[in-house]
């Protein structure tokens, strides 16, 4: 029978040791995929220059594994305020640090919109400026001069300084949203695990990958379109129907030809049912005065243990390791099995979602009612982008050792690139893009997108904010759109000593 691929489900999962996969904890490690996405396990080949008296080449022999994936998500937010989206491991992974700033503090007297000649200027009560981060989104939850989005440039003690500047200075009280805040680190990002289940239920396979970086995000933001983003990512280790031995899933006793006696499975996730099925036939004989036997079968789904001598008993409710019997784990359960050397489980691995996956219900976000900054601090208007989008690379580095089992000790997060394009109406008078370009002078770049209420303010928990605090344009180029005249933009962030080059913001 052909199988599904539109029932798939998708869980990510923080690792703590690099490469050790984590097994998902709740329904809430479940994140929706689109159709197209790649999940595969791949090893690099090896091969030998060998004459042997042939012309054919000689075997391949496989060296280290290479596995990767790519998921296209609609761009959302979570739907509740100071809540991460059920994506967030992803960016995580690339940029490296995640604050969520779960904890609402509002403006007091003295914050101003800015001119010409000064950043505009949210004052906080005494102490909370030491709560705010560079990069940071706030939004500023002004019922009379309307809700905004800005990034936090500069933080003065308890004074905000913003990277556009307002229409108009907020009262005091005013709230300041809480963000999932997202900016790039000097440490190594965080590895996760992915686990791709063919279906919730009745699944007819699971594939994992651990040691996952995300190596690239692509935002993709078309007017009146939906937003997106795709995350490739790659790994150092690929399961296909993995089957976890614990501590309370190790033993399997049994009487053989001479003795009752317990073979003790090694902790670990295997990768595949035949190993496993390997790793009991060396574990029992190992232990046993006969040579005892374990296959899996792929039709089946079934294991079974034979022997060669004249006694087996699978002793799956009597033996003194029941509690941490391995036998379930294989399909065996019920009482003892005995009176014969050949046992076939009776129950087939089962690979379904160990939880029913709980997705964000929010819509995507179109991109229309949104807005685009470029420029100085004092140019807070809305450039009339036909289309945009933010490109970041992180590509992953193996560090390969001769110690290790697969030959590589680690990866690392070798370097982080954000690239940004659109292209924008040519309007009459436009010069400050150009001028910005050829004289290589530092610019900002800010894109704000959600959803908003009847009076047009921002609704918190469904908004996005992508930000280059610091950037140069690479490229302004005058083309035709349609017949409409455009500039080509591209723009490429870049961080400084105290400056982080992107942030990504959910607020």
């Amino acid at each position: 029978m052909a199988i599904l691929t539109r029932t798939s489900v998708l869980a990510i999962k923080e690792e703590t040791t690099e490469g050790q996969l984590v097994q998902p904890a709740s329904g809430s490690d479940f994140t929706p995929m689109r159709e197209g996405f790649s999940f595969q396990g791949s090893v690099e080949s090896l091969t030998t220059d060998e004459l042997t008296g042939q012309r054919e080449t000689s075997a391949p022999i496989l060296g280290k594994e290479t596995p990767s994936g790519s998921v296209s998500k609609y761009l959302k937010g979570s739907g509740a305020e100071g809540v991460e989206p059920d994506y967030a491991q992803f960016i995580k992974s690339c940029l490296g640090t995640q604050t969520t700033h779960a904890t609402e503090y509002d403006v007091v007297a003295g914050s101003t919109a800015g001119t010409s000649a000064a950043r505009a200027s949210l004052n906080v009560n005494t102490g909370d400026g030491a709560a705010f981060r560079k990069g940071q989104a706030v939004l500023i939850k002004d019922l009379v001069n309307g809700y905004k989005i800005r990034n936090i440039q500069d933080i003065a003690t308890d004074a905000l300084k913003l990277n556009f500047n307002l229409n108009a200075a907020p009262a005091t009280l005013v709230n300041l949203g809480k963000a999932i805040h997202f900016e790039p680190s000097i440490a190594n990002p965080p590895t996760f695990s992915a686990h791709l289940y063919q279906g919730q239920t009745t699944s007819a396979y699971h594939n994992a990958i651990a040691g996952c970086r995300t190596t690239s995000m692509n935002f993709t933001l078309p007017a009146a379109g939906l937003g997106e983003v795709t995350f490739d990512f790659e790994g150092s280790k690929f399961f296909f129907n993995p089957i976890e031995i614990t501590a309370t899933s190790k033993y399997l006793d049994f009487t053989d030809s001479s003795a009752t006696v317990a073979a003790i499975l090694t902790e670990k996730v295997y990768k595949t049912p035949v190993e496993l099925a390997e790793e009991i036939a060396s574990k029992m004989t190992g232990v046993s005065s006969d040579i005892i036997s374990c296959s899996f079968d792929s039709k089946t789904g079934l294991f079974t243990i034979s022997s060669d001598g004249t006694v087996l008993s699978l002793l799956t409710t009597s033996g003194t390791n029941v509690a941490n019997t391995a036998y379930g784990k294989i399909g065996f359960s019920g009482a003892d099995k005995t009176l014969a050397l050949t046992y076939t489980s009776g129950t087939a691995q089962n690979y379904d979602a160990p939880y029913a996956p709980v997705f964000d219900v929010v819509d995507p976000i179109v991109i229309k009612n949104a807005e685009l900054m470029i420029g100085d601090f004092f140019e807070n208007f809305c450039r009339k982008a036909i289309d945009a989008s933010f490109s970041v690379s992180a590509p992953k580095q193996d560090a390969n050792s001769v110690c290790a089992e697969s030959g590589v000790s680690e990866s690392l997060s070798l370097s982080l690139e954000s690239v940004f394009t659109a292209t924008i109406q040519l309007e009459k008078h436009e010069v400050a893009m150009f001028d910005k370009f050829i004289n290589n002078k530092t610019t900002q770049v800010m894109f704000n997108a959600g959803v908003k209420d009847g009076a047009n303010n921002w609704v918190p928990g469904k908004c996005v904010n992508i930000c280059m605090m610091n950037a140069k344009i690479s490229s302004d180029v005058i083309s035709d759109s349609n017949g409409i005249a455009v500039l080509q933009i591209e723009a490429r962030a870049f961080g400084t000593g105290t400056d982080k080059s992107f942030h990504i913001n959910l607020v």
